[in-house]
């Protein structure tokens, strides 16, 4: 299963960086953040969990701009593990499947989408409804 959220809004950025957490004697410990820049005076960083993949794409056509893709990064080997191991892949499937979604939903919450000129972080195929502004 994959997420596709586009990212919409002039100055809107989304880029993947990594960051040494704990001791520098501890070898690993490098963390990965979807670092956001969506019109605030600083950036968002949100950690990214292990089991997702997440990569910022650009896009080209009439809705230029750019992309969060998230994905699972449950591969074909631990599928194949999980059923040697008598491990249940439907249950262990449906997790990987609640903790894309709620990842999805805690990214595109952050910033707060934009009525009237339709700024944010939308899923892919969303309608977008624009408020009408009054004019006097």
């Amino acid at each position: 299963m994959q997420v596709r959220l586009n990212i919409i809004g002039v100055g809107y950025k989304a880029s993947i960086v990594h960051y040494k957490t704990g001791l520098n004697s501890i070898p690993d410990s490098l963390r990965t953040y979807l670092q956001l820049n969506v019109g605030n005076s600083h950036p968002h960083f949100i950690p990214i969990p292990k089991l997702l993949n997440v990569s910022v794409i650009e896009t080209a056509g009439a809705t230029a701009g750019s992309a969060i893709l998230i994905t699972e990064k449950l591969s074909a080997d631990n599928k194949a593990n999980n059923k040697a191991n008598g491990v249940n892949a439907n249950a262990k499937s449906a997790k990987l499947t609640a903790l894309l979604t709620n990842f999805a939903a805690m990214v595109s919450r952050i910033p707060k989408k934009d009525v009237y000129k339709g700024k944010g972080l939308r899923y892919d195929n969303s309608p977008i409804k624009l408020k009408v502004v009054n004019k006097k």
